[in-house]
């Protein structure tokens, strides 16, 4: 995993790709009509892990992005939860099916500081590597 990360910084094209790519995919998703979405009913609250695991890759590959910039985890964690609140808000008004969730705002939340903790690991070990 410590070596993957390390070596997958190099491609910052692809990681901006998919960063922007990721970043449509959730927001298209938060706009979609609840009609539109497949249900996730076999599990109880597995919607909840889904925006958890949304923003911890959301908050991840944009963290990867910009690996140079130490000072930018927080900027991308407060752009994380902020995108989470405002789709939120938008299913809440203008999306038939679809409604606004405090606990979909606290998964959303949570995935992104899983992913800021997660990075923050990478890092460390990524340097620690590039010492020897």
């Amino acid at each position: 995993m410590k070596k993957f990360y390390f070596q997958i910084r190099s491609y910052s094209g692809l990681i901006f790709f998919l960063c922007i790519l990721w970043t449509a995919i959730i927001i298209v998703g938060g706009c979609l009509p609840g009609k539109d979405i497949p249900s996730l009913t076999t599990l109880p609250n597995i919607d909840k892990v889904v925006h958890l695991l949304f923003f911890f890759h959301f908050f991840l590959l944009w963290r990867i992005y910009y690996y140079k910039k130490t000072n930018y985890e927080y900027n991308i964690l407060i752009i994380s939860i902020l995108l989470g609140v405002g789709i939120e808000y938008y299913q809440r008004y203008c999306v038939a099916g679809r409604s606004y969730d405090i606990n979909d705002i606290i998964a959303e939340t949570l995935g992104a500081f899983l992913g800021l903790f997660f990075s923050r690991w990478l890092m460390m070990d990524t340097q620690s590597n590039n010492k020897t």
